[in-house]
Formats: structure tokens, C-alpha cells, sequence
């Protein structure tokens, strides 16, 4: 909610009377329980096999900021940074990170692979986005190339999703087989002409390996997860329209984390957010979020 809506809810419903000042400074206090918290999830993205990733923009006083989702198996963290660049990947999870990224193919990604030992497994939900649009084309004969291939990764997806019906070896032969096809089809009468079926065919040729490696380790083909996490931070920029300070992007971050973390172990929010304010007010130690792990 924004400072603003608070105070309604206060006077409306509480009766109570209560300054901007007032609540942003009980911000800030509950965002200083939350930092222990937060700090240990943020140090331990380094030591994961894989990660979700994703971000989306916002902005500080007018000035663009990009908030980053890091969703690991259990638990997720949130950061805000002036920067969209792999440096931010760097300073995050380390130069040597060597887990697997599930990301769409933004090039702060690519470029972050290729100076670390981390590897992309590219997703397929980005992907048919882009076929799709293809497949809409006014040009018959680019729709048709789109659908053909819509077509193709399809049935790869009918394999996927029948994954329980059969042996490890019979599946990840038929995983091979709708790999292979998906490539043909890709160069099979490609429209040259047209630029974004040239980028899909030449993408796919080139990332051969990012878009199947989720085969060969059984994760999933899309980065679904990252983008189901990072709707609270869209959501939240409507509502808000951004921060004012550092100390607000700090806020965001913490919070998002907690709820989001929280949400993947199933613990109660409030209940978990009153035993920081109790730690912090009491001098104990912050609670963890790593005990599932």
C-alpha cells in the first residue's frame, strides 16, 4: 500500500491519526529486523545448484532502478539495483558461481555464463511467445512457418508432460527425437526475408544446448517460477509508483523476500515478521529462513 492509503486505513478503520513521517519511520525499523534475515538468504544464492531468474524495471525519485528475482528451490531473494547489467550477477553470486540458470535470453545472462562456470537453461515459455507472434504474421508464408514450429515444440511438450509413462531411457529418447524435429523445422523452408523467424531458426541453431540442458539434469523447460515471483514487484510499482530512497529499495527488497520465501515454505507471513520486530526489539538473535533448506 502506499503511505497514503495507510493513513486512510488508520483513520478509517482504527480511528487513529498518523503522519507520513510517522509511518515511514516504522518502516524503516521493521526493514531493519528483516536485514539479518534477508543477508543470510542473499549469501546463501551462491552455494545453490540452480537458480530461476528475472527482472523487471522501477523506479527511485524518477530515475530507472531494476529489481532482480532469484528463486532458488527454497527460498527467494529480491534486488534492486541502478544497474541491468551481468556485474550485478557478479557482485551477487560471485565470479566462480557454477549452478545452473534458468533465465529468458537477455544478454546480461549470456554474457554472466560465459565469465563464470554457470550454465543457462533458456526458456521455452519466452520462446513460444515469440513463435507465436511469427505464427500471427501477415505473410502466409511466415504464419505458416510459425505455426509448424508451434507445431513441433508442441509435441516436445506432450513428451514432457507424459514424463511419468516412461522409462528414463525410453523418455529421454523420445526427448531427442523432438529435439532433433524442433531443429528441422526451424531450417525447413525458413523465410529468410523475414527477420524474426531468421533470429528464432538462428537462436536455435546457435543455443542448441541452453534449451535442451534441462533435459539432461530434469528441470523445467520454462522460468515460469521467476516470473510467478517477480508479479508482486509489477503489482507493487502500479500501486506505488516507486521509491523516494535508497533505504526504500532496501525495504522493498527485504520484504519481497520474506513473503516470498515464506510462501514457498509455507510459514505463516505475520507470523514470522512479528518474531523479527520481537528479535530486534528484544536484542535476539534475527530468525532464519534457512532451517528447511
Amino acid at each position: 500500500m502506499s503511505f497514503t492509503t495507510m493513513q486512510a486505513f488508520y483513520a478509517e478503520v482504527l480511528h487513529i491519526k498518523v503522519s507520513t513521517g510517522f509511518l515511514a519511520k516504522q518502516v524503516r525499523k521493521a526493514s531493519g529486523a528483516l536485514k539479518k534475515t534477508y543477508d543470510a538468504l542473499a549469501e546463501q544464492l551462491s552455494k545453490e545448484d540452480h537458480l530461476h531468474m528475472d527482472e523487471t524495471g522501477g523506479k527511485e525519485n524518477g530515475k530507472k532502478r531494476w529489481t532482480w528475482c532469484l528463486r532458488a528451490k527454497g527460498f527467494t531473494v529480491f534486488h534492486v539495483d541502478p544497474s541491468r547489467g551481468s556485474d550485478v550477477l557478479k557482485a551477487i553470486l560471485g565470479e566462480d558461481f557454477a549452478g545452473k540458470i534458468s533465465c529468458d535470453f537477455f544478454s546480461a545472462y549470456q554474457k554472466f555464463a560465459k565469465e563464470s562456470k554457470s550454465e543457462l537453461l533458456l526458456c521455452w515459455a519466452h520462446l513460444i511467445r515469440e513463435v507465436k507472434y511469427i505464427s500471427e504474421s501477415k505473410t502466409k508464408k511466415v504464419a505458416r512457418y510459425g505455426k509448424r514450429l508451434l507445431e513441433a515444440i508442441g509435441k516436445m511438450f506432450k513428451t514432457i508432460h507424459r514424463r511419468k509413462e516412461f522409462e528414463d531411457e525410453n523418455w529421454f529418447k523420445r526427448m531427442k527425437r523432438q529435439q532433433r524435429l524442433i531443429l528441422k523445422v526451424a531450417w525447413d523452408q525458413l523465410p529468410k526475408q523475414d527477420k524474426d523467424a531468421w533470429n528464432i531458426a538462428v537462436r536455435l541453431w546457435n543455443e542448441e544446448a541452453s534449451y535442451v540442458r534441462f533435459i539432461e539434469y530434469g528441470l523445467p523447460p520454462t522460468n515460469n517460477l521467476a516470473e510467478q515471483s517477480i508479479r508482486r514487484v509489477v503489482i507493487n510499482r502500479k500501486i506505488t509508483q516507486g521509491t523516494r530512497g535508497d533505504w526504500g529499495n532496501r525495504w522493498w527488497e527485504r520484504m519481497w523476500s520474506v513473503l516470498a520465501t515464506c510462501q514457498q515454505q509455507g510459514k505463516n507471513v505475520m507470523e514470522f515478521l512479528k518474531s523479527c520486530m520481537n528479535a530486534c526489539v528484544h536484542a535476539l538473535p534475527s530468525p532464519t529462513l534457512l532451517n528447511n533448506l
